[in-house]
């Protein structure tokens, strides 16, 4: 019987955790169809506990305490948390670890056979606290998802406490962690009860799934137990009915959903700001979770705004490992499209869509159907709204310059011609992106954009420019409040 866990017991449930979730990465990939469907959760939860393992293996024995080596893994896992299941890993994680920081621990920190003084009682307060945390990094929670088992594991393990003290008895470290396992697998099984595009597809929820298999090993390492399970005693994970609309639908998406996903590691947030900048990505996406703490925190949005969605974390504090994806894969008409760029969101956004990246004209200019370069220091370019729309429009550039309905696209042939356009266009204008001819005498161009920016600065309007390597000397594109 296992009275209490160690650090050293931690660190097998994360080797155990990691290697099981390897084990079962397909079956729960194949059961990803919430948020979106793109079959990469058990991926995803894998990747992000592997982090944490590479942060143990990276540990200095010399400099080690209890303390520092669970910071040093808990911002492994924080930062390099993967897609909206890991995240929410990360902060489950977070907060279980958290809980322990009131615990006593070995002085010096290195004898395996101390230990943290994680008993039953204070294991239940644990899954407790990472069910809490998880759930409130999550600005939308919603029910038959991970939340939900996270919950119910924690309500199982509190009532197998209670159980013990009304008997006179001393919780059992393993009789808590089997309770929270239990209660994992009935909500997981409930889950398809709660959330309808579970019960079309005929699936348990993915990311659910995997925290049951988490759960699962924390049971068999408090039990004494540290081999894995066998396939055989894992019935309650479906099989052969999981399927993947991605697999079946050649990486389908719902129509009605965002098409990018948005990642990013974000520095200098408190709590308070956490959950101010949760609300403004809710405003451009959904599926957002800002996880984390002691100043560093991992955001996740799906969004159609993902330029926007990273200007608002830029708001809110530093922004680095920028990370977008489009869930419907690269536009095919944009393989001979170059993109330059210095902001790192810009970037990645636009080889989400599939176009090369540059950061020099000069370079990029090499017979490509169209070169966008954002302006001004590096960070800015994803302020610029009007990018989304151009980026997004990638795809009809083979037939022109196309924009959406809302812009109204001018043309010139001369320069007098553009001035005038300028000059009788820009009034109220909110957003104007001009296109300037390659082969425009260079001193001419420079002196036009210096009248644009001049202008656009005067009506308080928002300037992109673009080389087109064909068509018309100028053209406009003005959006109107």
């Amino acid at each position: 019987m296992t009275t209490t866990l160690t650090l050293a017991s931690l660190a097998r449930v994360l080797v155990a955790a990691r290697a099981e979730l390897a084990a079962s990465e397909t079956i729960l990939n194949s059961l990803n169809v919430y948020p979106v469907p793109d079959g990469d959760t058990g991926t995803n939860m894998r990747a992000t506990l592997e982090a944490g393992l590479r942060a143990v293996e990276e540990l200095d024995p010399g400099a080690r305490t209890a303390r520092s080596d669970l910071r040093q893994v808990l911002g492994a896992i924080t930062r390099e948390a993967q897609g909206n299941s890991g995240v929410i890993l990360s902060e489950y994680v977070r907060g279980f670890v958290g809980a322990l920081g009131a615990l006593p621990v070995d002085p010096d920190g290195v004898d395996e056979a101390v230990a943290l003084g994680l008993n039953g009682d204070a294991l239940a307060r644990a899954l407790h606290s990472g069910a809490s945390s998880a759930r409130g990094a999550v600005d939308n929670p919603v029910e038959g998802t991970m939340l939900s088992v996270a919950e119910a594991a924690a309500v199982a393990a509190s009532h197998a406490r209670s159980e013990a003290v009304h008997s006179g008895e001393t919780p059992q470290v393993d009789d808590v962690a089997q309770a929270a396992f239990d209660g994992a697998k009935l909500a997981l099984s409930r889950s398809p009860q709660q959330l309808a595009v579970l019960a079309e597809a005929g699936v348990v929820d993915a990311g659910g799934a995997g925290l049951a298999i988490v759960l699962e090993c924390l049971s068999r390492v408090a039990s004494g137990r540290h081999g894995l399970p066998r396939a055989s005693e894992r019935s309650w994970l479906p099989r052969a009915e999981a399927r993947s609309v991605r697999s079946e639908g050649g990486c389908q998406v719902t129509s009605d959903g965002p098409a990018f996903e948005v990642m990013g590691v974000i520095e200098g947030l408190t709590d308070e700001m956490a959950a101010s900048l949760r609300s403004r990505l809710a405003e451009v996406g959904d599926s957002v979770v800002v996880a984390g703490g002691d100043g560093i925190h991992r955001l996740h949005v799906h969004t159609d705004l993902p330029l926007v969605a990273v200007s608002h974390a830029r708001d809110a504090g530093s922004v680095n490992n920028i990370a977008v994806t489009r869930f419907a894969g690269g536009l095919d008409t944009v393989s001979d499209v170059v993109v330059v760029a210095q902001d790192e969101a810009v970037q990645r956004y636009a080889r989400s869509l599939g176009a090369a990246v540059s950061e020099r004209i000069a370079e990029a200019d090499n017979g490509s159907t169209l070169v966008l370069a954002d302006r001004g220091t590096p960070g800015d370019g994803a302020r610029s709204h009007s990018l989304v729309t151009l980026l997004a429009g990638l795809d009809a550039v083979a037939t022109g310059f196309d924009v959406d309905e809302e812009i109204e696209v001018l043309q010139a042939g001369t320069w007098r011609a553009a001035r005038d356009l300028v000059r009788s266009h820009f009034e109220g204008a909110e957003v104007v992106t001009a296109c300037i001819a390659p082969d425009a005498e260079p001193a001419a161009a420079k002196q036009f954009v210096t009248f644009l920016e001049a202008e656009a600065e005067r009506v308080g309007a928002e300037l992109d420019l673009l080389r087109l390597r064909s068509g018309f000397l100028v053209q406009l594109g003005v959006i109107h409040e």
